[in-house]
C-alpha cells in the first residue's frame, strides 16, 4: 500500500477526451506527501504506474496540487480517525 489510498476520476462519464484524476489523501500520508513538495506528484504517479503497468506516467500531462495542510486558515481539508 502506498501513500495515496484513493484515486478517483470525477470526469469519467464526460465525453471529453482529456480526463481529470484526483488523488485523495488524509492524515499521516497527507503530511508525508506535503513534506515532499514537488515530488508528491511523482510519488502519486509511481503508485499509479505500479497498478497500471506504467500507463500513468506515459499519459501524464499536468498536475495541480491543492495542499490544504499549507493553507494557514484551513490546515487540512477533512477530519480523520487517528
Amino acid at each position: 500500500s502506498g501513500l495515496v489510498p484513493e484515486f478517483w476520476c470525477p470526469s469519467a462519464r464526460s465525453s471529453q477526451r482529456d480526463q481529470v484524476l484526483t488523488a485523495f489523501v488524509m492524515g499521516a500520508n497527507a503530511e508525508q506527501l506535503s513534506a515532499q513538495g514537488d515530488r508528491a506528484v511523482r510519488t502519486a504517479l509511481s503508485e499509479l504506474d505500479a497498478l497500471y503497468g506504467g500507463a500513468a506516467s506515459q499519459r501524464f500531462q499536468n498536475a495541480v496540487v491543492a495542499d490544504w495542510l499549507k493553507e494557514p486558515y484551513i490546515r487540512g481539508a477533512y477530519s480523520y480517525p487517528v
